[in-house]
């Protein structure tokens, strides 16, 4: 009776630590890209974006030191349809002062281009129909 419920369970835990492991392609060219540590900030012109775009973030707490209190390391990309980084940005905030803008501007700015994107595209297909 016990072995009944026990092969079930087993399974379903087996299953659930397969499936935490297996990423797509796309993820695995994205954690690839998350590696990537630029020194400056990359920027590219508008007209060399390629939509949809791709926004990712990596957030890094950094524990206090000798040297300095703990702080939050927040690196930003946005990645266009082939693959390109056309964003890149990298800024710290403290818990103490947080910045005037807790979210970056440009990062934001190319977020509302992909939305206008989106809704352009919607009107798009609304249309066609």
């Amino acid at each position: 009776m016990k072995a009944l419920f026990l092969l079930p369970a087993l399974l379903l835990i087996g299953r659930v630590c397969v499936a935490q492991t297996v990423y797509s392609e796309i993820q695995m060219h994205y954690n690839i890209i998350k590696r990537i540590v630029q020194p400056d900030i990359v920027q590219l012109p508008d007209s060399m974006i390629v939509f949809p775009i791709t926004g990712l973030t990596n957030i890094k707490n950094i524990p206090p030191s000798m040297i300095s209190g703990a702080y939050t390391e927040i690196e930003i990309w946005i990645i266009d349809s082939k693959g390109k980084i056309i964003y890149n940005n990298i800024t710290t905030t403290t818990p103490y002062n947080p910045g005037p803008n807790p979210f970056d501007t440009e990062y934001c700015r190319y977020m509302k281009l992909q939305s206008n994107y989106l809704l352009h595209q919607r009107h798009i297909a609304m249309n066609s129909r």
